[in-house]
């Protein structure tokens, strides 16, 4: 982390701020002040089409019996989804089924993996795009790919 005058510089605006600090739940992604991190994480989910909303967690002062929270489900077709958490911290719904990479168009490529530091333990959605997976290997489409909702966002997308 760059330091100028013991104050931190976001990568990004190069300006020192308070609130810079390593981003991201896979390793370390980069060191963002606040409102960088913000736009980066928001420009990506809309162009990754991870807009879920989170899954709620649950009250720790509640004190009634807590089952199993309900799955999430699709809100245009009320298909079961699998929701996760990105590599940024946002969320996205992916198909319940994974497919041949072959068979799904590469903005619609994720891939599941266990998150560090804040997320240890936990599973987080990657977006595959750097590294063109073999037309045999599973992925996970994104829900958006399989959704049988006629006015479903599919993203087109140029690989």
């Amino acid at each position: 982390m760059a330091a100028i005058n013991g104050r931190n510089l976001c990568q990004f605006c190069q300006r020192p701020d308070p609130t810079v600090c390593s981003r991201g739940c896979i390793d370390l992604m980069v060191e963002l002040c606040d409102g960088c991190w913000n736009r980066l994480t928001n420009d990506l989910a809309m162009l990754e089409g991870a807009t879920a909303t989170p899954c709620p967690a649950p009250d720790p002062d509640d004190v009634e019996a807590i089952g199993p929270p309900e799955p999430p489900t699709c809100p245009k077709c009320h298909h079961l989804v699998r929701r996760y958490p990105t590599n940024y911290n946002k969320w996205v719904d992916l198909a319940t089924c994974d497919l041949p990479a072959k068979d799904v168009p590469e903005p619609y490529r994720w891939r599941l993996t266990k998150g560090t530091g804040n997320r240890a333990g936990t599973w987080i959605a990657v977006r595959v795009h750097v590294i063109d997976p073999r037309p045999s290997d599973l992925v996970t489409p994104a829900h958006a790919f399989l959704c049988p909702d006629e006015e479903a966002e599919r993203q087109d997308l140029d690989p």
